[in-house]
């Protein structure tokens, strides 16, 4: 979900080039007399068995510019965000605007609320979180080019291939341990496409590409059993 808060800074910056936006805890000092806004770490919370990314986004008004900035600022993040596509967006809850006497401001917190509950791909009974913007369903065929010296290159179709279906993800322990207990055993399921759509596959492979502080993103792909 890294891409998902490098996303809404950029949003941020693009829709408000006034505000300094850094991460929470970013060494890079800024006036006090310029409107900042900082995005914290994500944590992850279960509710009804659904997975749900919680962003911290912090508004610091310097204390001069008085409260009613704050508000504005506040506002302005609300329509730019009704307005976003971003992935899995479901709300945000506004806190009470108090003073902050560290950094001399007026601040409030924001909580910004992701569901990753369509963000998952079923394989038999499990759920396995999906980065969309990294799916990928190859389709093929089988085509043997011939050469005839009467006709020249014949194209003969030998049939489709397996479909090939990959995507990448972020696991934690106990997923990943899941995950590969199902990929050892080699077992064919029936996986849910994108589009709700069926697929008998197995798991044919399972990689680590970045292991994360909450985590591994990891890469799935999956080939298709047609017996």
């Amino acid at each position: 979900m890294e891409q998902l808060i490098e996303q809404l800074m950029e949003i941020l910056r693009q829709n408000m080039p006034e505000v300094e936006v850094v991460p929470e805890f970013s060494k890079q000092v800024i006036p006090l007399e310029r409107i900042r806004i900082t995005v914290g770490n994500k944590t992850l919370e279960q509710q009804n068995g659904i997975q749900q990314t919680v962003i911290h986004i912090g508004v610091y008004v310097p204390f001069y510019m008085e409260s009613n900035q704050c508000n504005q600022m506040i506002d302005k993040i609300l329509v730019m965000l009704s307005e976003s596509t971003l992935t899995g967006y479901q709300g945000i809850a506004v806190g009470g605007i108090t003073y902050h006497s560290k950094a001399d401001a007026f601040y409030t917190e924001m909580q910004l609320k992701f569901s990753q509950s369509s963000n998952t791909i079923s394989f038999g009974s499990i759920k396995i979180p999906c980065d969309p913007e990294t799916v990928s369903l190859v389709c093929k065929r089988h085509l043997v080019s011939r050469f005839s010296a009467f006709l020249g290159e014949v194209i003969q179709d030998l049939g489709k291939k397996s479909r090939i279906f990959s995507f990448e993800g972020v696991l934690d322990k106990e997923q990943y341990q899941q995950v590969y207990q199902v990929y050892s055993a080699g077992e064919k399921q029936t996986v849910i496409l994108p589009d709700e759509s069926e697929m008998d596959a197995v798991l044919s492979s399972f990689s680590i590409k970045k292991i994360l502080p909450n985590g591994w993103n990891c890469r799935f792909i999956f080939t298709e059993v047609t017996l």
